[in-house]
């Protein structure tokens, strides 16, 4: 069985960066960027008043000043007041290149019709200088970083109408298992709903990907590859169960018909040992083992990094976790990767571990936004554990 480390090893050497597409900034949201983001110009570009108030000479003194003009934002800067003139001016408005001038706070003064009297001698404080956010060429968003609100607002501000992104990655899943029902149909005998297309959908969207084909078949081998062939284009293939060596299980067999090259057929992992990892050109496959609680395990520790790797990003690191309460588990060959939901409280990462009673359970995963890491021959752990965040933390 292949060490966890070493199929994330596998999987970042065999899977390439996506191509880069042109988007306006609103529609790259949640997309990595394929370019830096320079600033073209200082920023500000040129002196602005940080404060609502009154533009003065900076020699002036606590005497009063006769108001002269206002200055609003869009305006061009007016000229240096002249001893005891004062133009009023409001946050963002231009003021004059020039070390000879101050800005007076509208709360540090008195106003008496176009007259004011400071309170305060002025100084340069509530002037920006040209350049203090930022100078011409400095690098504001670097290079695969992920385009968020902030970062939007921030492009705007550039004058930019468009950028470079990572394509988004497009997904294909199937499903197998003649037991499954589509939620809401009628069960049979022996008959469960099917959760595996639900949970693989969220968290291909949650990963920043796009579904573009499910299907749900038998076991067949036939249907595999049928459900596969008719499939969109997709950049990553996924398929729910038969992963493993049974009769019933032909996920391996029906890449390997479809011209894909399998990497990995198992990993030293609970759960979730029986892995396939394949790569048909471009295109990377995963063979997920049925239960929904394996499906959550190795989409973080597996499919996740597959996709960062096609968008230039990484999966967030692993952190040291203080455990609210022992992990109890017998003793087993495997390293464990246990279900938690963790925060911060008082500076501190603490995570819960949740209960789970085998790789079929479902009631933890309401809940579960972490994994906690259980190294191979440890009964119950309590203190600290290496913690794999799960979602877009840290993104």
């Amino acid at each position: 069985m292949n060490p966890v480390e070493e199929v994330v090893s596998k999987i970042e050497a065999s899977v390439a960066i996506l191509p880069t597409e042109q988007l306006r900034p609103l529609d790259a949201i949640g997309r990595r960027l394929a370019e830096e983001i320079r600033a073209d110009s200082d920023i500000p570009e040129f002196p602005r008043s940080a404060m609502d108030g009154y533009l003065v000479r900076i020699d002036d003194q606590l005497e009063p000043r006769q108001v002269i003009a206002e200055c609003p934002p869009g305006d061009g800067a007016m000229d240096v007041p002249e001893p005891g003139m004062a133009v009023r001016i409001f946050t963002g408005s231009a003021v004059p290149q020039d070390d000879n001038v101050a800005v007076l706070a509208q709360e540090d003064v008195t106003v008496n019709g176009q007259t004011i009297l400071p309170s305060l001698l002025p100084d340069r404080e509530w002037i920006r200088p040209p350049g203090s956010h930022a100078r011409a060429g400095d690098v504001l968003l670097s290079m695969n970083s992920m385009v968020t609100p902030g970062a939007i607002g921030l492009i705007a501000s550039l004058g930019r109408t468009a950028v470079a992104v990572r394509a988004r990655p497009r997904v294909a899943h199937v499903v197998t298992g003649r037991e499954l029902v589509e939620p809401g149909g009628a069960l049979g005998s022996g008959q469960i709903y099917d959760s595996n297309s639900s949970l693989v959908e969220a968290l291909v969207t949650d990963a920043g990907a796009q579904l573009v084909f499910q299907r749900r078949v038998d076991e067949a081998p036939e249907s595999l590859t049928s459900a596969l062939g008719a499939a969109p284009p997709a950049d990553l293939v996924l398929v729910s169960g038969g992963a493993s060596v049974g009769d019933h299980d032909h996920t391996a067999d029906g890449l390997e018909t479809l011209g894909f090259n399998l990497h990995v057929r198992k990993v030293n992992v609970r759960p979730g040992r029986p892995l396939l990892f394949a790569t048909r050109g471009g295109v990377a496959a995963f063979g997920l083992p049925g239960n929904p609680l394996s499906h959550f395990v190795c989409f973080h520790l597996f499919v996740r990094p597959a996709l960062e790797r096609m968008t230039g990003g990484t999966c967030p690191p692993d952190v040291e976790a203080r455990l609210s309460g022992p992990v109890h588990l017998v003793k087993t060959r495997r390293p464990t990767w246990w279900p938690c939901e963790w925060g911060i409280d008082g500076g501190h990462c603490i995570a819960r571990p949740l209960p789970w009673r085998d790789s079929s359970d479902l009631t933890c995963l309401a809940t579960a936004n972490g994994l906690v890491h259980v190294p191979a021959g440890e009964g119950p752990i309590d203190g600290t554990a290496r913690l794999r965040p799960c979602g877009r933390v840290g993104r």
